[in-house]
């Protein structure tokens, strides 16, 4: 490739000016123009000859080489300043690319914190969400808890009612139960203790006394109806049996294994008695005495007690029941519940019985 001139235009016009004014010397230098007038310049002391066009030319060609020099200086300067502002400029666009590098890698990483905030943001929306549909049915599930609470609340409070109701009832029918009976009457007390009645509150009541037929003696019980209706079933329970301890001076527990209970749907009307049965009796051919009218329910005396003289103290209950006109279902009278004390003489075979106390 040819070689790029670095001489500008002005600098080549200097240059071209300056050959032309030195051409111009040497050749009117030796063909001068008009040798009969030459130029004086005896102004400066003394007297120089020269022509005119030579000394214009001179000029031209001094001012050319001038502007030659001055232009190759600045084309040389400028190419020197060219070169550094060259250098400054890629050196600031090296850092403007760095710039823009960062800033690309910031505008990513915004990009990237940008998405992963939207994610965050989105996980969050989503998890609160969650969270309020988790707060409403917690919410729900009070409120129906609370709604169960009144309710059951509500509830209690109707069941204490009914509670506290059947305790004033059951108080009531407890002390209905266990008050003494309205009245016991010995009849013959020259009988020495023969004949007890015992009435419930809710007038019927029980006659028992001694008694002896063919070869069996004990106690005999009768059901009596002293009320103005009549009553259509009757149960006489003997609960236990409870032997006398007379170094103790206590009565032992109860020898009966099981209750004797005599249940009977006999209608009894008003001032009627039901048939008599043997409450506690002593048969000839057994050596122990008997509650009732089976031959199950055996009072066995303890063989280590040689007293003979054998008093007992039985639990006895009876119970009653009516029936109203137009109604299926009996009502239950107040029953009688009476501890009845007795003793049997072994040696004479005799029952006494005590009063209730």
């Amino acid at each position: 490739m040819a070689s790029q001139s670095h001489w500008s235009p002005p600098a080549t016009i200097g240059v071209a000016l300056a050959t032309i004014g030195v051409g111009s010397q040497i050749y009117f230098g030796l063909y001068p123009t008009d040798p009969a007038h030459p130029v004086k310049l005896d102004f400066l002391f003394w007297s120089i000859t020269i022509r005119v066009w030579p000394v214009v030319i001179s000029l031209l060609g001094i001012t050319g080489a001038a502007i030659a020099l001055v232009c190759n200086g600045l084309k040389r300067a400028s190419g020197s300043l060219s070169i550094q502002g060259q250098q400054e400029i890629a050196s600031q666009e090296n850092e403007i690319n760095k710039l823009a590098l960062e800033l690309a890698a910031s505008e990513n990483a915004l990009l990237k914190n940008d998405a992963t905030s939207k994610a965050l943001l989105q996980q969050r929306d989503v998890e609160i969400l969650r969270l309020s549909s988790q707060i409403a049915d917690l919410q729900t599930e009070v409120n129906s808890q609370k709604t169960s609470i009144l309710h059951s609340e509500q509830k209690n409070l109707a069941l204490k009612d009914e509670r506290d109701k059947f305790e004033a009832e059951r108080d009531r029918l407890l002390g209905r139960l266990t008050k003494p009976p309205k009245s016991y009457v010995n009849d013959d007390l020259s009988f020495s203790g023969g004949r007890l009645i015992v009435s419930s509150q809710d007038d019927f009541a029980v006659r028992i006394e001694r008694h002896q037929d063919a070869g069996i003696k004990g106690l005999l019980i009768t059901f009596l109806n002293n009320r103005s209706g009549a009553i259509v079933s009757h149960t006489i329970t003997i609960h236990n049996a409870q032997s006398f301890d007379a170094r103790l001076k206590q009565f032992r527990t109860g020898i009966l294994r099981t209750a004797f209970v005599d249940k009977r749907s006999q209608r009894i009307e008003p001032s009627f008695t039901s048939g008599s049965m043997w409450l506690v009796r002593k048969d000839a051919s057994r050596a122990t005495l008997m509650a009732g009218n089976s031959s199950q329910h055996e009072m066995e005396w303890p063989p280590l007690d040689a007293s003979a003289q054998q008093r007992w103290l039985i639990s006895l209950r009876v119970e009653a029941s009516i029936r109203p006109l137009n109604n299926n279902q009996d009502i239950g009278l107040a029953p009688i519940v009476a501890p009845l004390v007795f003793t049997w003489d072994k040696n004479l075979d005799e029952f006494t019985m005590e009063p209730l106390p």
